[in-house]
């Protein structure tokens, strides 16, 4: 894959603080916001998307943009979930290594910049958020990277995590609901 991510992604994996890592993340996250069409920090914001739901508030997609401004959030949970998922793949005795990731936002940030460095690896991934607005820009994301249609991602949810019944065990668990 020569997408500009991928660049962006393998640096980051690389960064061993905050320093190194945030013109990194700056500019990650101002090419996924141009790949998606967030607008990250509209003029007027008043959080509108948000749902309230029985377990809880359900940030709006704008919101869970944002959080990927965090330089070390963002550093640490990439790498995290990077090292997560080799060593996943290293000892899984059944393939393939399914991976839920619940409360994606709009890009999916944990997981879906990291998926063209697993392209041809036994991981399938299902991808859920509250909303729909959320999976519809994460769906350019995907297309933009070439894994709209990649055997990577086994399904994309639109559900509450808190209400949703899986259709199979999962090895990893990726979660940014609360």
């Amino acid at each position: 894959m020569s997408h500009p991510l991928l660049s962006l992604v393998t640096r980051l994996l690389d960064c061993g603080s905050a320093g190194p890592a945030k013109p990194v993340v700056d500019q990650l996250v101002k090419n996924l916001c141009e790949i998606t069409g967030v607008e990250l920090h509209p003029a007027l914001f008043l959080d509108e998307g948000a749902s309230i739901t029985a377990n809880g508030k359900a940030v709006s997609p704008t919101t869970a943009a944002q959080c990927a401004e965090d330089v070390e959030r963002t550093r640490i949970f990439m790498q995290g979930v990077y090292t997560a998922l080799q060593q996943k793949i290293a000892v899984s005795t059944v393939e393939p290594v399914r991976v839920l990731y619940a409360g994606t936002g709009p890009f999916a940030l944990l997981l879906v910049p990291l998926l063209p460095l697993f392209s041809g690896q036994p991981v399938r991934i299902t991808l859920l958020d509250i909303h729909a607005e959320s999976l519809e820009f994460l769906q350019r994301l995907l297309v933009a990277l070439q894994l709209d249609n990649s055997e990577l991602i086994e399904g994309i949810v639109c559900a509450d995590a808190c209400n949703w019944q899986a259709p199979h065990n999962y090895d990893l668990i990726i979660s940014e609901t609360m």
